[in-house]
Parts: structure tokens; C-alpha cells; sequence
């Protein structure tokens, strides 16, 4: 029986087995990790225009920090 509310975890278990569900599992923790790394590092990169100074630009939106080249 498979569970009406999932992750591609449990769709995987309950349809292809225990192997498949554990790699897919996995892809989904290094997923998880390389998206919270990207969001760490835009914020690092907001953090540190706006403690420098005058470099943040007030929008609508927010603060925009200016371009850096990437590190």
C-alpha cells in the first residue's frame, strides 16, 4: 500500500525496494545540502555589502548588494 502523502523516498521504497529508495535518499540529502549551501552563500554575500558601508542599494524589495566576482 502506498501512502497517499510521500517523498520520492517513500514512493521509491514502496515501489522499487529498499536499494533504489536508499540511493534516492541520499540524492535527496546531497540535494538538500547543495541548496542550503547556495542560499548560505547569497547570504553571506548580502551580509557583507551590507556591513561595509554604502554599498547596499534600498529597493522595493530590499537591499541589493552589488556584484562580486565570484570566489
Amino acid at each position: 500500500m502506498i501512502p497517499i502523502a510521500g517523498s520520492a523516498y517513500t514512493y521509491t521504497y514502496a515501489t522499487m525496494g529498499e536499494l533504489i529508495a536508499w540511493i534516492i535518499g541520499w540524492d535527496l540529502i546531497l540535494e538538500y545540502a547543495v541548496s542550503n549551501m547556495a542560499v548560505s552563500v547569497g547570504f553571506r554575500r548580502t551580509w557583507w555589502a551590507c556591513s561595509i558601508g554604502s554599498a547596499c542599494i534600498r529597493t522595493h524589495v530590499g537591499f541589493l548588494p552589488p556584484i562580486f566576482p565570484a570566489d
